[in-house]
């Protein structure tokens, strides 16, 4: 049989209806271009492999058509967010991680009030710029960590200071300076007994109302100037007195011989027995110097200016060669008071002895001659 073939001219419009198409005869390249409206196409007709690559832009996707499930995995890269599209309630719990937060990113009104606990603090983060003003309170501070080295230079003033807190212990070597002791603040009981040496006593510091009668005990004494007593009596409890002065004056002070008292001189204590002495009597007839023993009277031992009252003892001779006279110092008086020893042997004066007193100190020997071995010993007064 024969094929017609009918052509496009000769069919007239809208007479192709569906029942004269056979199926899949409309192919591809039958379909003019936009042929295939909205309403041509099926239900569900388009699926993924109907959809050309990058076919599907923005003005295609309707408004909340791209729900999650045609998300694919990964496929919301950066640029596809916009601008503040990831609001909170966007991001998951736990989703923005340390990595996810860039350097910076996390400013002051990022952070909830007390947010930052001491867990979330690096050690050694608190630096001295970021603690504000008076923040360091009291009770911030943990026990013993305010060292020497954190507190400033004359940082700890007198109102910082408890009130005992410096003891003895705190106080350095020689720290307590003149400057630092109130007036009159070092009483009798601060200072330490023997600690008052000479060194610390000024010239002149120690007058008569600063003295306790009867209570300075000297172990020694030793003054180099004048001294002057004053009172009715002295003691002196030495057991042996040494004077070096040749004189020694009693009565001082008196403007005439008739203020003297009667008796001026030396007594000696003799416990529960009379006292012995010896004194110048201004009073007796004649003047003069008297002993007495304690019990028998008062015996004169000179008329005035009679004899001397002085003594030489040991006055010693040796000499260069034979002699036969020699010259005491002083002339013995009276002359019965010279002892005269020669060699350690007492010698006798007079004619027909030992020797002979003549112009008051010469003594003429009258045995043989003295020699250079020969010592003579004299004693004597003048």
């Amino acid at each position: 049989m024969a094929t017609t073939l009918i052509r496009a001219a000769q069919i007239r419009d809208s007479n192709i209806t569906s029942q004269k198409l056979a199926d899949g005869a409309v192919i591809a390249s039958k379909i003019g271009v936009g042929a295939v409206t909205t309403s041509k196409i099926a239900l569900a007709a388009v699926n993924a492999s109907r959809i050309a690559n990058g076919a599907v832009i923005a003005s295609k996707i309707g408004t909340g058509a791209v729900i999650t499930s045609k998300i694919g995995v990964g496929a919301v890269t950066t640029s596809k967010i916009a601008l503040n599209a990831v609001t909170t309630s966007r991001i998951a719990n736990g989703a923005v991680t340390v990595s996810k937060i860039g350097t910076g990113a996390v400013t002051t009104s990022k952070i909830a009030l007390s947010a930052v606990n001491a867990s979330r603090i690096a050690n050694g983060a608190v630096i001295a710029s970021k603690i504000g003003t008076g923040a360091v309170i009291t009770s911030k501070i943990g026990v013993g960590a305010v060292t020497t080295s954190k507190i400033a230079l004359n940082a700890v003033t007198t109102s910082r200071i408890a009130n005992a807190a410096v003891t003895v212990s705190k106080i350095g070597t020689g720290a307590v300076t003149t400057s630092k002791i109130a007036l009159n603040a070092v009483t009798t009981s601060r200072i330490n007994n023997n600690a008052v040496t000479s060194s610390k006593i000024a010239a002149n510091a120690v007058g008569s109302a600063k003295m306790k009668n009867s209570a300075l005990t000297l172990v020694g004494l030793y003054v180099s100037g004048n001294a002057t007593f004053k009172g009715s009596t002295t003691f002196i409890s030495s057991t042996n007195l040494i004077v070096k002065d040749p004189m020694i004056t009693v009565g001082s002070g008196a403007t005439a011989a008739s203020a003297l008292t009667a008796k001026n001189g030396v007594e000696v204590d003799r416990g529960s027995a009379s006292r012995a002495s010896i004194f110048f009597d201004e009073s007796a007839t004649p003047k003069g110097w008297f002993v007495h023993n304690g019990t028998a009277p008062a015996k004169p031992i000179q008329l005035q200016s009679a004899v001397g009252l002085r003594w030489v003892d040991n006055e010693k001779h040796v000499f260069l060669s034979a002699v036969t006279a020699f010259k005491l110092t002083k002339g013995p008086n009276p002359v019965a008071s010279l002892r005269m020893y020669l060699n350690g042997q007492r010698l006798l004066e007079g004619s027909g002895n030992d020797f002979t007193l003549t112009a008051a100190s010469t003594i003429t020997i009258l045995t043989s001659a003295l020699t250079t071995a020969d010592v003579v010993l004299a004693d004597f007064r003048y």
